[in-house]
């Protein structure tokens, strides 16, 4: 099922205003999540309507759609089987028309200051391709992650170099250097992050949480360090040095796996 807009007048037309009226496209997916879906919708409920929001459902049948149809901020919607999450993702870029886009899951949440924060560092840093800010863990203690000042001496090939639920990119970015890799099941988020650093964009540090992230999910687990470990090699780092990293890595996970278990 798609929600669509057949004439073609008329899609001309609301792509140019939403085109001039949107800084900001704000992209969730979701697949049979409805629970986490209406955590998502109630933060952005609090906020102004000064973004364009779009919803990617991969063909749910837990109620996700109907959550969809009631929520009266989105601009458009897909409800669809898909390939995956990257997949769902790459749907939502390609819908998109705001000047940057972000992306917003089932089950994260916008805290007060997201849109106020973006807009603050967008009017202050035009030159920017990108902003990366800090999120806030979903766990008892509601512990903040604030990303260092990121710089290309720093590790990035096998490691996040800052949360992707508070990343804010210029949305030209995705068509200079492709879309996410579906063929990734777990980390394309992060093999595309490597593509935009290496070609050259220009990052900003907002240095506040803006979103509220539950660490739950496959992205967060040790399955993760061996596809960052192949993306690493695939940008020409020696295997040997790979591996010694995916030591790393894996300690880092451990870390994780525990702050789960006795702070959630």
């Amino acid at each position: 099922m798609r929600d669509t807009v057949n004439n073609p007048y008329l899609k001309t037309y609301l792509g140019f205003i939403c085109k001039n009226m949107f800084s900001l496209s704000i992209i969730t997916v979701v697949y049979n999540d409805s629970s986490g879906l209406r955590k998502t919708f109630n933060s952005l409920s609090k906020l102004k309507k000064e973004f364009e929001y779009l919803v990617i459902d991969g063909g749910s049948s837990d109620g996700s759609v109907k959550e969809i149809k009631n929520f009266d901020l989105i601009d458009k919607y897909i409800s669809e089987k898909d390939q995956g999450t990257y997949d769902a993702m790459n749907k939502g870029i390609n819908l998109a028309q705001g000047e940057y886009v972000s992306f917003l899951n089932a089950g994260d949440e916008a805290l007060k200051n997201y849109l106020d924060s973006f807009e603050k560092y967008r009017m202050n840093y035009r030159d920017k391709d990108f902003f990366y800010a800090g999120v806030q863990f979903a766990t008892k203690r509601k512990k903040n992650f604030i990303p260092k000042r990121f710089n290309k001496n720093m590790e990035y090939l096998q490691r996040m170099p800052f949360p992707h639920p508070g990343l804010y990119v210029r949305r030209n970015i995705f068509e200079k250097i492709g879309f996410f890799d579906i063929n990734k099941k777990l980390t394309a988020d992060h093999d595309w992050i490597v593509r935009m650093i290496n070609t050259g964009s220009s990052g900003k540090l907002i240095n506040e949480p803006v979103t509220l992230f539950s660490l739950d999910g496959k992205s967060n687990s040790y399955e993760t360090i061996f596809e960052m470990k192949l993306t690493a090699i695939k940008h020409g780092r020696n295997k040997i040095i790979a591996n010694v990293f995916l030591l790393r890595g894996f300690i880092s996970w451990l870390y994780y796996f525990f702050l789960r278990k006795f702070m959630s």
